[in-house]
């Protein structure tokens, strides 16, 4: 009887290419997560406007969430945005720091309503979002926004502050 093998890189590289593509796919049809975030690999290889498009499109779903998730599905769901932020932070707004900056602020502007359906008593959720506030400072110097424009916009969201966000 075999011993239990030990899943590395190096072991999976053996199996191939096509072998690993369709353990994923088999895999994405069972694991909605797991399909999102192939999705979103795939969108990346075809440039910032692309994977722009797809994250938009994950924002979107959850402007229309208004049911209370599990709280195992409040944690996805934290850990979602969490990767959205990394993804629009390092991936989109290395090419195109404006398209990633108003990502961010889109996905911001969810805080509300995420922070409302999740239970958030870890503070992970508030971490994350607190974290894109912080994010929001380099990505709108590198897309040279102008300083006036930001400062009303950024005056406007301190004053209307219901979750200490910004």
């Amino acid at each position: 009887m075999p011993g239990k093998r030990k899943i590395t890189i190096e072991a999976l590289t053996e199996l191939g290419a096509h072998k690993l593509a369709e353990l994923l796919i088999a895999e994405a049809t069972r694991n909605r997560q797991l399909k999102q975030v192939i999705d979103l690999a795939m969108s990346s290889k075809d440039g910032p406007i692309a994977l722009g498009a797809a994250v938009r499109k994950r924002l979107a779903g959850y402007v229309k969430s208004r049911s209370m998730p599990s709280y195992e599905r409040g944690r996805e769901i934290i850990v979602e945005f969490d990767g959205l932020r990394t993804m629009i932070v390092e991936n989109i707004g290395v090419e195109n720091p404006r398209l990633a900056l108003d990502l961010l602020w889109e996905l911001i502007e969810l805080h509300p309503s995420i922070l409302e359906l999740v239970d958030d008593s870890s503070g992970y959720a508030g971490d994350v979002f607190t974290a894109a506030c912080y994010d929001l400072g380099p990505l709108a110097e590198r897309a040279s926004i102008d300083p006036d424009a930001l400062a009303e916009s950024v005056l406007q969201k301190i004053t209307n502050n219901h979750y200490g966000i910004y």
